[in-house]
């Protein structure tokens, strides 16, 4: 059996504001990922959302096509189903959710994921029983963003994981650092045979996820941010 990879040779990302208002300027990137953690760092904030929204067939692609095992992402719903994300800012949900409570919420989308079936199902998350009872609409920015890498956390069986600092919006526990929880999860999803594709601009986490460099990544107008993979 073919190894699942996420293919992006020969895709060209949009490099916009995020709400696509502005200049558009292309960045390019060629690589297969293939199972494991690959830390990609972007110099601002334009690229990151560039390279996570058309990864996740949210943005359409300059030229070229994202494809997941041969799917292409943007045009494919089952490619989609099989990924799980934290975006920069979780700008809103669909308006059907938006009033939905936070328990009524992270129960439908644990639902999709295990296609209607109630065997092995987790509860919610410690991390998000105080928001619990809250409206989606009524949360705060940093709130959807952790609502979002909770639910991505709780997917059974992802084959794609597209995160953007994961460890900005978790919170401490009694036994674990924010750091140190993102560590654990990136472990998880690996055992799980994950492909994990960690977007930062920070170096200096990006080498606490992973092990060695792999090739340069971008080919753009500023500097050129680089490709790590781990050895988990």
């Amino acid at each position: 059996m073919t190894e699942f990879s996420l293919d992006v040779r020969g895709v060209g990302f949009a490099v916009q504001p995020l709400l696509g208002r502005g200049p558009r300027q292309a960045m390019h990137l060629e690589t297969q990922f293939k199972k494991g953690c690959h830390a990609i760092v972007v110099q601002d904030e334009a690229q990151a959302d560039a390279f996570l929204l058309t990864c996740t067939g949210m943005r359409r692609p300059l030229w070229g096509r994202v494809r997941a095992n041969q799917h292409d992402v943007y045009n494919s719903p089952t490619a989609r189903a099989q990924m799980v994300s934290l975006y920069r800012e979780e700008l809103s949900f669909d308006d059907d959710f938006m009033r939905q409570r936070v328990t009524g919420f992270f129960n439908w989308a644990i639902a999709q994921m295990h296609h209607g079936s109630s065997t092995g199902r987790p509860r919610l998350p410690v991390a998000l029983v105080a928001l619990a009872e809250r409206r989606l609409c009524d949360l705060e920015p940093q709130e959807r963003r952790l609502v979002m890498c909770e639910i991505a956390f709780c997917h059974p069986a992802p084959r794609v994981a597209v995160l953007y600092e994961p460890w900005s919006v978790l919170g401490s526990t009694a036994t674990l650092s924010p750091e140190r929880r993102w560590l654990e999860e990136l472990r998880k999803l690996v055992d799980l045979g994950a492909i994990v594709l960690l977007v930062t601009k920070s170096e200096e986490q990006a080498a606490r996820s992973t092990a060695h460099v792999l090739h340069t990544a971008f080919i753009g107008p500023k500097k050129r941010p680089w490709l790590r993979r781990s050895a988990l």
